[in-house]
């Protein structure tokens, strides 16, 4: 009988056990690519560590919550129900309670099914079109509270959903028009198809979002239907640069 032989971790400074911890807990995505369809979950390593221990857990959430990529649709309906179990943890003064919001700086969203009620989905697989309606009060808080949000044009409805619901809550908390908006982001990322309708500006909580954002960045695989090996100067601007609503981001630094 051959027996394994374990490395001596408890012996390691605690400073150099983080260090591992956080460098192996640290998602890899670069497996995932635009359009690319994968069975690999960038958070696979840090979801294992997280059965380890309580401590464990601690450091492979805080690195793994910096950037939470929904890329299909259980995902975003599991990441839901993890913001719902960790409002029961603090209910319940738990120590798996973790503050999502204070570790979370990036959320990326990729095109998900529209939700339930408004298109027919013949996906199989369990999508948001099947699910009862998303509880934003549980996801608008966090999803608002990162300073960077990534959405696919066509998931765009989850965004506005948390909006919708972020400025409802403040006028009934509030009336003072001086404070502070509801969300903290200040980087806005698009992808897929870039058309300036899917902008909705005309609603007071959607147009002060707009004009809150400081940095605009658009991801599209065909962006000019120029030759990308053409010099810059040769380039054609897309037809939609355009039509896009520039007047409501006031705010913009960046683009």
């Amino acid at each position: 009988m051959k027996h394994s032989t374990r490395f001596p971790f408890a012996n390691l400074p605690r400073e150099l056990v983080v260090l591992i911890l956080t460098l192996a807990a640290r998602p890899d995505f670069t497996h995932i690519g635009y359009g690319v369809v994968t069975r690999i979950n960038p958070y696979a390593t840090a979801l294992a560590l997280c059965g380890v221990s309580t401590d464990f857990r601690r450091i492979a959430l805080r690195m793994m919550l910096e950037t939470v990529f929904l890329w299909k649709d259980y995902q975003v309906i599991a990441f839901v129900q993890a913001l719902r179990m960790q409002k029961q943890y603090l209910a319940q003064e738990s120590r798996l309670c973790v503050d999502y919001a204070a570790h979370i700086r990036r959320i990326w969203v990729d095109w998900l099914c529209k939700p339930y009620g408004v298109s027919t989905c013949k996906w199989g697989r369990p999508c948001i079109a099947k699910k009862p309606a998303i509880d934003f009060s549980i996801l608008g808080p966090v999803l608002l509270a990162a300073p960077s949000l990534a959405f696919n044009t066509k998931s765009l409805f989850l965004l506005y959903g948390c909006l919708h619901h972020a400025w409802r809550s403040r006028l009934k908390t509030t009336v003072h028009k001086s404070s502070p908006p509801p969300w903290n982001t200040k980087t806005l990322t698009l992808t897929g198809l870039l058309d300036p309708s899917c902008l909705r500006t005309n609603t007071p909580r959607t147009s002060a979002f707009f004009s809150s954002i400081s940095r605009l960045i658009f991801l599209n695989h065909a962006i000019s239907d120029t030759d990308p090996a053409q010099d810059a100067e040769n380039l054609e601007i897309p037809t939609w640069i355009m039509r896009f609503p520039w007047a409501y981001f006031k705010n913009l630094q960046t683009f």
